[in-house]
């Protein structure tokens, strides 16, 4: 219509809009589940990646994240891995459930997720699933009879007592987290 004037924002006046949409979208913090990539460990302390939603053909991205673990909250998140058993690491490649409180900054027009706790067990349990999908092919390379079918059966074995150490540490964690000690199994 003419003589109608379309709105125009400035940046900040934009920017401020952007940080209250997502302040009211998301007042708590949210659970996240991706794959790490990018991780950078600064002297100062804090820890950058980018939590991916790797694309079906496994190379780049169908959506990306920027994660910031402030120093004094990884000192708690390390404490959660360690009672874990110390079987999961933050590296490229690893698939994490984390929660983390969306943030917007403004003077670089940047979304972030401040994360604040990991869930390990989240993150066993996919490793868990990974070794088990590589032992399988493994055995099935073993019963074709492979000319590496020695190394191929040192190699099952070593994963095997891998995936019996996960197994158990996963035990661990969740009866810690329960205050009762892990049952025995078979296995000792």
């Amino acid at each position: 219509m003419p003589g109608d004037v379309v709105p125009t924002f400035s940046v900040s006046e934009l920017a401020g809009a952007v940080s209250l949409v997502l302040d009211t979208a998301f007042p708590t913090e949210v659970w996240v589940r991706g794959e790490i990539a990018n991780l950078n460990r600064a002297r100062s302390g804090h820890v950058y990646f980018s939590l991916i939603e790797p694309n079906e053909l496994g190379r780049g991205a169908t959506a990306s994240l920027s994660v910031a673990l402030l120093a004094d909250r990884k000192y708690v998140v390390n404490q959660i891995l360690r009672r874990a058993g110390g079987s999961v690491r933050m590296t490229d490649g690893v698939e994490v459930r984390l929660r983390a409180k969306v943030d917007f900054y403004a003077p670089t027009g940047r979304l972030t997720l401040l994360m604040t706790l990991i869930d390990p067990e989240y993150t066993l349990g996919k490793l868990v699933a990974v070794v088990k999908q590589l032992l399988s092919v493994i055995k099935s390379s073993i019963e074709t009879g492979s000319e590496q079918e020695m190394h191929i059966r040192r190699s099952f074995r070593e994963v095997s007592v891998d995936v019996a150490l996960s197994h158990n540490a996963t035990r661990r964690y969740r009866s810690r987290a329960r205050g009762t000690r892990p049952a025995r199994d078979a296995r000792g």
